[in-house]
């Protein structure tokens, strides 16, 4: 693993007496801000907080905006040592160094992603495909455990900026979106979600709706590997989710033997158990 090393940057801009230097600055500063309107393509939200401080390696920055050093360094070395996995599932060999912004407050994170009306249950988001942004580990009122804050989140989200990288998150099904960050994360759903359900597995177009995506995605991710082997995610990535064309199958054999799979792999276990 590369060093670690903590930084407190605090950057000094001298300007040279000269008009040429001036306009040279102005221009620059013109090109970077027409540059993140378009790449990001959101709505202007304004950071209003300033970095207490960074954590960094070559491969991932921390910005705090509070004094939590202890969940940042967790949060850097686990994404320092999940990265390698990740990128050779989705068969990439260079990725760019990626920028995690940590808010102290719930309230503070919504503000920085626009939604400053969100349920407590938000507190992270991909943002642009370099960065993500979250709410502290140690901000109070979180749903959920440090644990998953600083060794889960990450990971789901760091998943959702790599696989920016093979489409638009727009072009594939949801259930597709949110099941390949469930499952690199680890967020398997609760097995007794899946018995409640299994009476009524959704059909593919209600796979996509929020809340069955969150349910279901892992166990779709876990079926096609099983199934068909890790090298044919980034593929159903690149081709937009087409089972017939990438897996040779059509849908509807294809949600039969992930129901098998579900009875087979969650419902008898828990049985055994």
């Amino acid at each position: 693993m590369t060093e670690k090393k903590k930084t407190i940057q605090i950057q000094k801009r001298t300007f040279k007496p000269s008009y040429i230097e001036f306009f040279r600055v102005q221009f620059f500063n013109l090109l970077v801000l027409i540059m993140i309107i378009c790449y990001q393509n959101k709505n202007y939200a304004q950071d209003t907080l300033f970095v207490n401080n960074v954590l960094e390696n070559d491969f991932f920055r921390i910005e705090e905006m509070n004094d939590s050093t202890n969940a940042g360094l967790i949060i850097l070395e686990t994404l320092t040592q999940i990265r390698p996995q990740i990128l050779k599932d989705f068969g990439m060999d260079y990725l760019e160094k990626i920028t995690v912004k940590i808010y102290p407050t719930l309230e503070s994170f919504h503000k920085a992603v626009n939604m400053e009306n969100a349920n407590n249950w938000v507190v992270g988001t991909a943002w642009g495909t370099n960065e993500f942004r979250m709410a502290s580990p140690l901000c109070p009122n979180l749903p959920i455990s440090f644990k998953v804050m600083t060794e889960i989140l990450p990971v789901h989200e760091f998943t959702h900026l790599v696989t920016m990288r093979l489409t638009d998150p727009r072009k594939i099904p949801y259930w597709l979106w949110e099941g390949i960050a469930l499952y690199h994360a680890g967020q398997k759903a609760e097995l007794q979600k899946v018995i409640n359900h299994q009476d009524q597995l959704p059909d593919f177009k209600n796979l996509n709706s929020f809340q069955n995506a969150f349910t279901y995605g892992y166990s779709l991710i876990e079926f096609i590997i099983y199934k068909w082997g890790k090298e044919t995610i980034p593929a159903l990535i690149k081709n937009k989710g087409n089972i017939d064309s990438v897996l040779n199958i059509e849908p509807d054999q294809f949600l039969k033997m992930w129901m098998s799979f579900v009875d087979l792999n969650y419902l008898k276990i828990l049985n055994k158990n």
